[in-house]
């Protein structure tokens, strides 16, 4: 089993002027962007 913490990053786009919304997972040390769409993990 291989734990995965997942935190809702937010960022700034000065361009837009928007804040865009990510989910960055932790795997390993690694953090890794997933879209909304694709939230299923299979370890």
């Amino acid at each position: 089993m291989v734990r995965i913490n997942s935190e809702e990053v937010r960022e700034l786009d000065l361009k837009g002027m928007t804040v865009k919304k990510h989910t960055m997972w932790s795997t390993g040390g690694a953090l890794v962007e997933v879209p909304k769409s694709d939230r299923h993990f299979g370890f």
